[in-house]
């Protein structure tokens, strides 16, 4: 540190306290030892807090009334935005499942060969058609019922074949069942 740096230094440290003796003395006055001064010094410093008290809850009410302001400004750009949000949403997914549906029937008609339409038409033939199957199981069923209530004859009862000797196990020979035809 040179030596012009010191002595600013030190300037400003006398400058400093020469300002807060004359600070002290304008708040409290010529300082005495008795009773009344002290009284009296106790009642300002009483009477500071208290200023700085009312002074801090003014600002905080302030700020507090800007605060709720600025929450209601929010609240109405907020209201405002809401609307056409959900509209630009609404868009959106329309948008998308427009394209899902297109992309999806488009892949149908590769796996298929066919058209929307087309498809819709075999699946109204194929539900008239399931309708008809039941309605025949139906009217088989109840065709079968009186049937069923008749006596059945009487079953022969089961023998076992006689025991027949050891043999050399043949070539085994494997059938499939063919379905039968209705």
């Amino acid at each position: 540190m040179s030596v012009l740096e010191k002595c600013l230094t030190l300037n400003m440290k006398a400058e400093i306290t020469v300002m807060e003796a004359h600070m002290f003395k304008k708040l409290f006055g010529k300082g005495g030892n008795d009773v009344a001064s002290q009284e009296a010094l106790y009642r300002k410093i009483w009477l500071a807090g208290l200023g700085a008290y009312s002074k801090g809850s003014e600002e905080l009410s302030q700020i507090s009334d800007r605060g709720l302001g600025l929450f209601d400004e929010l609240l109405e750009r907020g209201k405002q935005l809401e609307s056409s949000t959900v509209e630009k949403v609404s868009e959106a997914s329309t948008q998308t499942k427009e394209a899902f549906e297109s992309q999806l029937h488009s892949q149908v008609q590769k796996v298929t060969g066919l058209e929307a339409d087309q498809l819709e038409e075999l699946e109204a033939k194929i539900d008239r058609l399931t309708a008809l199957v039941d309605k025949m199981t139906e009217e088989k069923a109840a065709a079968a019922a009186p049937v069923k209530a008749a006596p059945k004859a009487a079953a022969k009862p089961a023998t076992k074949p006689a025991a027949k000797p050891a043999a050399k196990p043949a070539a085994k020979t494997t059938r499939r069942a063919t379905p039968k035809s209705a």
